[in-house]
């Protein structure tokens, strides 16, 4: 089994440029295991407190749960089960080319929810970054009524939309019957998406540009294409889980606020907007980062956090 610790440490390049509150030791990893799912080697980093509610991070199309794990590492220090897992095509989880679509993230992060939901008795709490925001809200609407407690997510990027295509790839959006014609190819995500535009940090970006595991990695053209067709089990405005969260970083370059609050608004279930000052795609700046960590802990504290007897 591949490892963070032992096979692959291109995460360990970004620490130097992360706050002491964010930076990842030998001290405060997490530890690292394996999930079966159909015929899938799904990685997982997890931070265990057993009996606790848990939370499932969800990352983008330009990351990995370990690429994740400094931003979310607070919620382990607060008593959170914390659950990474490497999405289908990404970081170390192995799946044929074929199968990297995206409706298998979904069913991939509805099923991860499920069982922890059996593990520890309580609904989860699913937090996503990036593509990985929205991904939480369709995944909610594939699990079953009272899976998932509360989302909490940086972006609400609808790909249906054309103007959240554009911007997620950096230029106007190829048109969908070019991009049909070459969906087995593969490319790397850097010349798929925006991810030189992740953070304020240039020596983040350049990392985060050539990471083999994320923003370097090379996906079939037909994993975004599936993104971009993808029609939800739930319309926005029939979503019935659960309230959302959208900390949304306001400097973001990629991916705009305005076009996540498009998709926000037409939710009826609670929402709450809080804008992260001076935070970019990747939410690694002051004050945002603090903001990010005090209103998400504020938000969860209206679920209880004790597993039912």
């Amino acid at each position: 089994m591949k490892t963070y610790a032992r096979d692959e440490n291109t995460w360990r390049r970004y620490q130097p440029f992360l706050s002491d509150k964010l930076r990842l030791t030998d001290n405060n990893l997490p530890t690292e295991s394996r999930w079966a799912f159909r015929d899938l080697s799904i990685h997982i980093d997890h931070y265990e407190n057993p009996n606790k509610r848990t939370v499932i991070v969800c990352h983008g199309g330009g990351s990995y749960g370990r690429f994740l794990a400094p931003l979310v590492r607070f919620l382990a220090d607060a008593g959170y089960n914390v659950v990474l897992p490497d999405l289908p095509g990404y970081g170390l989880s192995e799946a044929p080319s074929s199968r990297i679509r995206y409706p298998l993230w979904v069913e991939t992060v509805a099923e991860l929810a499920k069982q922890e939901k059996a593990a520890t008795g309580l609904p989860v709490v699913l937090l996503g970054m990036s593509m990985g925001g929205m991904l939480t809200v369709h995944a909610a609407s594939a699990a079953p009524l009272g899976t998932v407690a509360a989302i909490v997510t940086t972006t609400l990027m609808d790909p249906r939309d054309p103007d959240v295509r554009a911007a997620a790839s950096g230029s106007s959006a190829t048109p969908l019957r070019l991009l049909s014609l070459l969906s087995w190819v593969r490319l790397p995500v850097r010349r798929l998406a925006s991810v030189h535009a992740m953070s304020s940090i240039a020596e983040v970006n350049k990392l985060s540009e050539y990471d083999p595991m994320g923003g370097g990695n090379s996906v079939p053209i037909g994993f975004f294409l599936s993104w971009m067709q993808y029609t939800p089990p739930l319309e926005f405005e029939k979503f019935d889980r659960c309230p959302i969260l959208l900390a949304h970083p306001a400097a973001d370059r990629w991916t705009p606020t305005a076009l996540s609050k498009r998709s926000l608004d037409r939710f009826t279930v609670p929402t709450r907007l809080v804008e992260l000052p001076k935070c970019e795609h990747l939410p690694i700046e002051e004050p945002g980062v603090s903001l990010f960590q005090s209103t998400t802990l504020e938000f969860l504290e209206a679920f209880p956090n004790q597993a039912t007897p």
